[in-house]
């Protein structure tokens, strides 16, 4: 939490989702009030929720959008596109593994 709230742009939020390093958490809260920084809770549902996400997993009912897939070597790229908003909708993807690049 304190290094996502420290790299975090000035007016930008940190969302956490479920968060993984338990509950507790120590923050310097400086980097709230001088930055305009915010902090955002979440959850994912109920259990009834939890037991409709699956069943629309296991029906493949659920499609991610992605924007657009680049290889490990277009990572300069990616940020550029990013930064200039050429993305479009959709989440991006580096390719890692250097497999082939889906269109």
């Amino acid at each position: 939490m304190p290094t996502s709230l420290f790299v975090c742009a000035t007016g930008g939020m940190v969302v956490l989702c479920g968060a993984t390093s338990s509950y507790k958490a120590t923050i310097d809260l400086r980097f709230l009030w001088l930055n305009q920084k915010r902090i955002q809770g979440c959850h994912a549902g109920t259990k009834e929720d939890y037991k409709g996400y699956i069943k629309a997993v296991e029906e493949s009912n659920i499609h991610p959008l992605i924007g657009k897939i680049y290889n490990w070597n277009e990572l300069p790229r990616a940020h550029q596109d990013l930064y200039e908003g050429n993305i479009g909708g959709g989440k991006i993807i580096i390719d890692i593994a250097g497999g082939k690049n889906n269109e």
